[in-house]
């Protein structure tokens, strides 16, 4: 059940306006789908930096955490 609400976070998150869209971009599987769904308009370089930045972060995040429970 835990992954169904995070893939319908993804989803609803495309749908909604724009604003709103922001508040669903912590989630890392959503900035490849909104990629996917820009197409080659404008802004897609910046859709990828984007992605980018926030699964770095995460990466980052996550083995700081895994080094310190190694530790």
């Amino acid at each position: 059940m835990r992954w169904g609400s995070f893939v319908q976070a993804i989803w609803t998150g495309l749908f909604l306006p724009m604003p709103w869209q922001l508040a669903a971009g912590i989630l890392p599987t959503y900035w490849p789908a909104k990629l996917l769904l820009s197409g080659q308009g404008e802004g897609v370089g910046l859709l990828a930096a984007a992605g980018l930045a926030i699964h770095a972060a995460f990466i980052v995040f996550f083995y700081r955490r895994f080094t310190a429970r190694v530790e």
